[in-house]
């Protein structure tokens, strides 16, 4: 499922209408959180998620403090038939991304921390750094923080962590741009097919 939502999530990075001011924090969260959103639809999935506005019956907000939770559409559509009007249907979510922005990498892993508390077939973290060093450093960071407190001891579902490197050429392809990682062997390791 990993491969397949990261070649959607670049697909649809290249489609998408670049951000005015790429190094506006809210302007680039807005950017790829409509691109998580654009993913979700074609992974016919409902995304719950915080949105600058919302559509038709659409819902706004994040639950359980998570950027973007995917629910399986149909089963979505038939549990939420058994609840009650202003009650979302409990489903198990089957994605899981969380974008941050942030420089420091403790506030990076605890984001990380919050998608491994929750189970799903596949968590997904987004970040970026200013330069090749500080991707490295991050993920070193990562791996120590997962490792140390065993957060994925006996965890299900695929891990893959995305780290943009903010000094890649202008005109880099955006599977160039992320450094992609994913847990294998009790490590993150670069993600090895794309």
């Amino acid at each position: 499922m990993g491969s397949t939502w990261l070649k959607r999530f670049f697909r649809t990075l290249e489609r998408a209408e670049y951000p005015e001011n790429p190094w506006n924090a809210s302007q680039w969260t807005r950017f790829l959180g409509d691109a998580v959103d654009r993913v979700s639809r074609q992974m016919k999935c409902r995304a719950a998620m915080r949105r600058a506005t919302t559509r038709g019956d659409e819902r706004s907000g994040e639950y359980l403090n998570i950027d973007a939770i995917y629910f399986d559409g149909d089963a979505y559509d038939a549990q939420s038939k058994a609840y009650a009007a202003g009650y979302d249907p409990f489903v198990i979510p089957r994605v899981l991304v969380e974008l941050e922005n942030a420089a420091d990498d403790d506030r990076v892993a605890y984001s990380l921390w919050k998608l491994l508390c929750v189970r799903a077939p596949l968590r997904v973290l987004i970040s970026h750094r200013p330069r090749c060093q500080g991707v490295e450093k991050l993920r070193e960071h990562l791996d120590a923080v997962i490792l140390g407190g065993c957060l994925m001891k006996d965890a299900r579902g695929e891990l893959l962590v995305l780290i943009g490197e903010n000094s890649a050429a202008e005109e880099a392809e955006w599977d160039e741009y992320f450094k992609v990682f994913e847990w294998r062997k009790g490590h993150l390791r670069p993600l090895e097919q794309r």
